[in-house]
């Protein structure tokens, strides 16, 4: 064996040395259990804020509905108070049902806006109460697990979404 083979295989024991070290060290690492997951649909779900937030939306998206239905009522009122229909019952029977429409889209705007306002707020919520809680237990790294498949396989032992629940919420309600 030549001296150029021996200091090659001596770099690659050197190489493979310090790999294993340091495959040992991140084991090592993982094993102190600094790096955990949340099943995020989970935790939006049961968090308290989402939940309120959820109510309100659904207490105008009723509204919404209701409007509709009196504009429906009244469209339908009109239509049976009429015995010979005229050109002008015609006339007022299409701006009813315009206005009926273009009160539907409205409303599908204004709801569409105001999911999407929400959704923010409560993730952006989330966000915060996440960072706090990583800082306050000296937490590496906090996956959300999707059902997108953002992580495929975790020890169960790593779902903190329980723990992280609890703590956003008593956060939220001001515990």
């Amino acid at each position: 064996m030549t001296k150029s083979n021996k200091i090659n295989i001596t770099i690659l024991i050197v190489i493979g040395l310090l790999l294993a070290s340091n495959g040992f060290l991140l084991l090592t690492h993982f094993n102190q259990k600094k790096v955990f997951y949340v099943n995020t649909s989970e935790l939006i779900s049961n968090f308290n804020y989402a939940q309120e937030l959820e109510e309100k939306y659904k207490k105008i998206v009723l509204e919404h509905e209701d409007t509709i239905k009196e504009l429906k009522v009244r469209l339908n009122a009109f239509a049976l108070q009429t015995t010979e229909i005229t050109d002008e019952d015609v006339e007022q029977y299409r701006k009813y049902e315009l206005e009926i429409q273009n009160k539907m889209e409205q409303f599908n705007q204004e709801n569409y806006e105001l999911q999407n306002k929400y959704n923010k707020l409560i993730i952006d919520r989330i966000n915060n109460y996440v960072y706090e809680y990583g800082e306050e237990n000296n937490i590496k790294i906090i996956f959300g697990a999707t059902d997108a498949g953002s992580i495929m396989y975790a020890e169960e032992s790593l779902n903190i979404t329980e723990d992280l629940l609890f703590y956003i919420n008593n956060k939220y309600d001001g515990e």
